[in-house]
């Protein structure tokens, strides 16, 4: 038995005050010896324990009425008689706590976190102090993603220790040790939860509650008999609770199964904010002693303009012999801080890119990070890539020409001079070369051109389809020497890697108009030297000759295919197909001047550059990786040993820290050898070093002491970022019919009269009614009368 406002129980001296009274009262009552009255003592004595009876009565009712007003205001709470006398129901509170980054939000002096544990704190103590056997479950939003959960068991004050209890995935949850005294359970209950805070910090992750709720839904199976509270701490942002139907059902069936819900707000309103929203690196050749275009996506996830937004972007490379010394820790990058201008201004909920300019002079996989001054979120203002810079550009030109002139022509463009670099490292073979190759060997060019080649065995198609569908780039150039039943077959009725079907060789007839360019080009990358009004180059380039279509050929609206250039008579001169995850691009001319000038004319070198650029630009990027996410890597087994190292960032300092690990051999095919940083499938170890933006390395040593590094950068999810709330009203609404408590904060409490047992309060409230009418009709009861016509005084008693 407890109060839930224990500062009242003082209150319970009032029911003194009836007694007092009375005692007053009879201090001011005097004896007089009256003749009279003596036959009036005489029939008092005869009914004087009757009157003393009920005068006893009224006073304890008066008593009993301020004894349960004050029971009733204080909340008087008693344990579940029936729990009890079937051997006691447990009340479990489940408190789910939203750790996504955007908690770290400072809306004053301290974080949306740091008030989310004091509610944390709250729950806790307040269930400590509750009669009965409590249980307390934590969940985070990041640890459901990995199914973990932190569990603490709290005993009536009676036990003296608690039993450690297992979870379903074979966690040991270690629960509190219940003392005799309240003041050293609730001590013991903040020593565990120091001893827990530490190992809960707030995330860098997106994670919803939807993990949460799943791992909650589990394991309300395993216990159906509790009493269940659930809690959800969070700060309702819209990019995770706008759209909550698909955790209505999940709350639903939490609801209905007898749990009481409370959502509790940590933050009052959204906060403008500004974060980087990705690095990209634009077309272009990339390869060492080159300048690499770099895009950096700033995102205004607020609702005002803001302007002059500095910005920092600064490139790391490695040097490789020092790479080969195998000491992570004393491999320093070498930084290199670019010229930024700030930006000039971005929109409420727009973004904004900022182009810069990277060198690296030698070849390896480098470092691109980007970085904003700190706002209401500081871990978005952080951003990484990594960039994988060749030596140079491998290109295939399989040249079919007589004396093999087309490749003259190209090469010439790639390679002009000792001294003008591309960083494109053009090679000439003939058709034999793809005959005889593998799609491994053809792998190592970023790119092929077909440069009028007559045609190409079946062996050679086969490794084409399969170099460009692994996302290779294809470019063909028409000429004398092709042959159009082969181009049709290579077509193959829209299967086939070609992109159209052809007609016949044909000449373009003179213009009617001589100011008439002989093609129009469509906003491409590929022409971007042709673009704009009155462009000069279009004039300069005239088409003699072309492979025509056949006639009626249109690309399908759902086809993969687009004509990127057109004659001026209507017919494709460039067409582009999309095959599997590359790029073929055929041109319906020659790349040399037999059918038309362009060769000798200077925009035909800028537009075979951004050709190659457009081309290899699917071969860039290494699919984006989030933080959280695994790091695995597969080395041959070879050719490498085992044991190998992981490099990682490490959490509150700028310093990094090895992880050494041995790899295992892959079940399937002993001659491959895993690593897993993270949680693996193949272990089912729960490891949380990935769980950190930065950059990643994996160090691996050959059978040869050669070491190879690989960097991988993992970031935070951008959208995050958004501050912006959910309102309660407009979260109840959303949740439809589902009963929710939703709470703020600072005027949180726990309704422990829904967690431990009965509360009296609306009984003592009825009885309180009910008690007041008897006590006036005692009092009517015990008092005497005057009648109407004045015969008789009345004079009541306490």
């Amino acid at each position: 038995m407890h109060l839930v406002h224990p500062t009242l129980a003082w209150a319970f001296l009032l029911v003194l005050v009836p007694v007092l009274i009375h005692l007053i009262n009879l201090m001011r009552h005097r004896r007089i010896k009256w003749a009279a009255m003596e036959f009036l003592l005489e029939s008092y004595r005869r009914h004087s324990n009757w009157i003393r009876f009920r005068q006893l009565v009224l006073l304890l009712l008066r008593m009993a009425a301020f004894a349960l007003a004050v029971g009733m205001l204080a909340q008087l709470i008693t344990p579940d008689q029936w729990s009890r006398l079937f051997g006691g129901k447990v009340t479990h509170h489940y408190v789910l706590l939203d750790d996504s980054y955007s908690m770290s939000d400072r809306g004053g002096v301290t974080r949306a976190y740091d008030r989310a544990w004091r509610v944390v704190r709250r729950i806790g103590l307040l269930a400590a102090v509750q009669d009965g056997r409590q249980l307390f479950t934590l969940i985070t939003f990041s640890q459901a993603a990995a199914g973990l959960r932190q569990s603490v068991e709290i005993q009536d004050t009676s036990a003296s220790s608690a039993a450690h209890r297992s979870a379903p995935d074979g966690t040991v949850l270690t629960p509190l040790t219940a003392l005799h005294t309240e003041i050293s359970l609730e001590e013991n209950f903040d020593t565990w939860l120091e001893e827990v805070r530490p190992q809960l910090a707030v995330s860098q992750r997106n994670t919803g509650p939807g993990p949460a709720l799943t791992v909650l839904m589990d394991l309300m199976e395993e216990t159906t008999d509790d009493n269940r509270v659930l809690y959800v701490i969070s700060d309702f942002r819209n990019t995770q609770w706008n759209h909550p139907e698909e955790l209505v059902d999940a709350l639903d069936v939490l609801s209905k199964s007898g749990a009481e819900l409370c959502f509790v707000h940590c933050v009052q309103k959204g906060r403008p904010n500004l974060g980087i929203a990705d690095i990209v690196v634009s077309e272009g050749t990339i390869a060492a002693g080159i300048p690499i275009t770099v895009d950096v996506h700033v995102t205004n996830h607020g609702d005002s303009e803001v302007t002059n937004i500095p910005l920092r972007v600064q490139s790391k490379y490695f040097d490789r012999d020092e790479e080969q010394a195998f000491d992570p820790s004393k491999l320093a990058a070498k930084i290199d801080v670019l010229a930024v201008e700030p930006l000039e201004r971005i929109g409420p909920r727009e973004s904004a890119v900022q182009r810069v300019q990277v060198f690296f002079p030698q070849p390896g996989q480098h470092v691109i990070e980007a970085t904003l001054p700190d706002d209401a979120v500081e871990v978005d203002n952080h951003r990484f890539a990594v960039i994988d810079v060749p030596e140079g550009v491998p290109v295939l030109l399989i040249d079919g020409s007589p004396r093999r002139q087309a490749g003259s022509f190209v090469t010439a463009v790639y390679q002009p001079s000792s001294r003008a670099r591309t960083g494109i490292h053009p090679e000439i073979n003939d058709m034999a070369f793809l005959r005889d190759t593998t799609p491994e060997e053809l792998r190592k060019f970023h790119t092929v051109y077909l440069l009028d080649v007559p045609r190409l065995d079946p062996s050679a198609v086969r490794t084409l389809e399969q170099y460009v569908s692994a996302g290779g780039g294809l470019c063909i150039f028409m000429g004398p020497e092709m042959q159009l039943k082969f181009y049709n077959e290579f077509y193959a009725d829209g299967a086939g890697l070609f992109p159209l079907p052809l007609d016949r060789k044909d000449l373009l007839p003179p213009a009617m108009d001589q100011q008439a360019p002989d093609f129009v080009v469509d906003n491409h990358s590929v022409f971007r030297i042709f673009l704009g009004r009155a462009n000069p180059f279009l004039s300069g380039v005239s088409v003699e000759q072309y492979v025509r279509a056949v006639e009626g050929w249109r690309p399908g609206p759902q086809s993969m295919v687009r004509v990127l250039a057109r004659l001026r008579n209507g017919q494709p001169l460039c067409v582009e197909r999309r095959f599997g995850d590359g790029r073929v691009v055929a041109m319906l001319t020659t790349v040399t001047p037999e059918w038309n000038n362009w060769a000798r004319d200077p925009s035909f070198v800028v537009m075979l550059l951004d050709l190659q650029s457009y081309l290899v630009a699917t071969r860039r990027p290494r699919p984006p990786r989030l933080v959280g996410a695994p790091i695995e890597i597969q080395l041959d087994a070879t050719r490498y040993r085992s044991d190998l190292s992981f490099v990682v960032p490490d959490q509150t300092t700028d310093t990094r820290r090895t992880i050494d690990k041995q790899a295992f051999h892959d079940p399937e095919n002993s001659d491959v050898l895993r690593a897993i940083l993270g949680h693996g499938e193949l272990t089912g170890a729960i490891d949380r070093s990935s769980n950190i933006s930065g950059i990643y390395e994996t160090w691996a040593v050959t059978r040869e002491g050669q070491v190879d590094v690989t960097r991988y950068a993992l970031n935070i999810d951008p959208h995050e970022g958004d501050l912006h709330l959910v309102s309660p009203a407009a979260l109840a609404d959303k949740v439809g019919t589902v009963k929710i408590q939703i709470r703020d904060w600072e005027e949180f409490e726990v309704d422990t009269a829904e967690q431990a047992g009965f509360n009296w309060s609306s009984l003592l409230l009825g009885g309180l009614v009910l008690l007041l009418i008897g006590e006036q009709a005692m009092a009517h009861a015990t008092s005497y009368h005057v009648e109407r016509d004045g015969a008789r005084r009345s004079a009541s008693s306490w």
